[in-house]
């Protein structure tokens, strides 16, 4: 179990090696490693068993396609078919208007296997952890809008996930109402 593991994270740490997150401003790997992190709890605290290394494979991969040079084929040639599907469901398809990339991007992952749902969950748990400073309260308001699409979409994944999401999105509703 966890085979490559070790192989995948360095992969992904070169391929997002000039990138950061906005806030706070720290090495993108630092998100790879905090989704994987929620992908062990949610394997470890939730009831229902799942394929962990399949998923943390796919937590650490998880933007590759989206924000790097790294294509499918790199992925599949490297990875396997499985691994490269997996994060190409989780990447948006930038051909589609932006309004329609979320739910282009649900539907292909309800069809895939259900880890590409908890390493959504757990990337979008992540992501509400923090408001970034540059975005307005209309943007962040849209995105707890697209957060609870997401819930009510895909969190039937994972309970403890699901659980978890819920709570971020209420406690961000919360802080920003006042």
């Amino acid at each position: 179990m966890l085979e490559n593991l070790e192989d995948i994270i360095l992969f992904a740490s070169v391929a997002h090696k000039n990138q950061m997150m906005m806030d706070p401003e720290v090495p993108y790997l630092t998100h790879l490693i905090s989704v994987a992190s929620n992908v062990l709890e949610a394997y470890h605290n939730g009831e229902e068993k799942f394929n962990l290394d399949y998923a943390l494979k796919l937590a650490i991969l998880h933007d590759t396609i989206e924000d790097t040079e790294v294509t499918y084929d790199i992925l599949e040639q490297r990875y396997g078919k499985d691994i490269a599907m997996g994060v190409l469901a989780l990447s948006k398809n930038d051909n589609l208007p932006y309004n329609m990339q979320l739910e282009d991007s649900i539907e292909r992952i309800k069809k895939a296997p259900r880890e590409v749902a908890i390493v959504k969950l757990s990337d979008r748990i992540y992501n509400l952890m923090i408001k970034p400073e540059k975005w307005s309260k209309e943007k962040w308001d849209n995105y707890l809008k697209e957060s609870e699409y997401m819930l009510n979409e895909i969190g039937i994944a994972n309970k403890y996930l699901e659980d978890k999401l819920q709570e971020r999105i209420s406690r961000n509703r919360t802080n920003t109402s006042r």
